[in-house]
């Protein structure tokens, strides 16, 4: 199963330009990386990134096995977040720019 991380514009050209991502500011103020799941996408990016123009990574987790910890949120759900390693690029499955009928096909 995949899971998911948003980016905006700018941090994508710098994941793709150095290949590695350590993280925005909450990220690195939180010391992981928050990732999603596919159902948990639309909350995550009507909470954090509805002014931004935003990109949804897939990232493929059985590169980051041992770093995933399953974290509950204060809305309930379990996020998966990523501990000691930064996301790297040849980890990356597909990327898609978010949009209102992208959002709108992953409510579930």
């Amino acid at each position: 199963m995949s899971i998911f991380k948003i980016l905006i514009k700018e941090e994508l050209k710098l994941f793709q330009n150095t290949l590695k991502f350590y993280g925005n500011s909450k990220d690195l103020s939180s010391k992981f990386i928050h990732m999603s799941y596919k159902n948990q996408i639309p909350d995550v990016y009507y909470k954090h990134y509805i002014n931004e123009e935003a990109f949804i990574l897939e990232i493929n987790p059985i590169f980051y096995k041992s770093n995933i910890k399953y974290e509950l949120a204060k809305n309930g759900q379990l996020y998966p977040h990523i501990y000691n390693t930064p996301l790297i690029y040849s980890s990356v499955k597909s990327i898609g720019k978010l949009h209102t009928d992208f959002l709108r096909g992953l409510k579930m």
